[in-house]
């Protein structure tokens, strides 16, 4: 760390016993009005994206509730088994 703050890219501030090491911020280069709006307009963009996506994801999962609570083939098989011999039972 202390050799980092000797290459100034970090600043130390001492509190007591206690050091503090904080990014150098004059080491940050400088974002233009007109990168800093590009930007946003790209943030804008993915924060749509996002939406959208999370719309799908929710509307999906609800259909896999609905197909997960529908029964099986096989449960339908066994059910329509069960059926036919209590008819013929019946008769």
């Amino acid at each position: 760390m202390d050799a980092l703050t000797d290459e100034g890219l970090l600043q130390a501030k001492e509190f007591g016993k206690a050091t503090v090491y904080l990014l150098n911020q004059q080491t940050i280069p400088q974002v233009s009005g007109e990168e800093l709006d590009k930007l946003k307009e790209e943030e804008k963009k993915i924060k749509q994206e996002h939406t959208k996506i999370s719309e799908e994801l929710k509307e999906m999962n609800s259909y896999l509730k609905n197909l997960t609570n529908q029964p099986s083939n096989e449960q339908l098989e066994a059910d329509i088994l069960k059926l036919k011999e209590a008819v013929s039972n019946f008769c």
